[in-house]
């Protein structure tokens, strides 16, 4: 894998909607990830556990099995590829 980019949905802004002008996105290099955090997303990918909540994260990577995407609670996202995520309007 080379990187795993991230994507905020909801909020208080309502951000990632289909009319919000909020977007949280970030991005990361797969190897600035520690073995433990590379471990528990790897573990949220294989779980792929619905998602019903006001904020959430949806992740996605390629691997050699192509795109994967998930949907993430805060709390289940390493602190590292939460930092990256950078708020714009448009």
């Amino acid at each position: 894998m080379r990187e795993i980019s991230i994507e905020g949905f909801g909020g208080f802004v309502g951000a990632g909607g289909p009319a919000s002008h909020v977007h949280q996105r970030g991005r990361l290099d797969w190897s600035a990830l520690s073995a433990a955090d590379q471990a528990a997303l790897n573990r949220l990918f294989a779980k792929q556990a619905r998602v019903d909540a006001n904020l959430f994260y949806r992740l996605t990577r390629v691997g050699a099995g192509g795109t994967e995407t998930v949907d993430a609670l805060p709390d289940q996202i390493p602190p590292a590829l939460l930092a990256s995520v950078q708020t714009t309007l448009d």
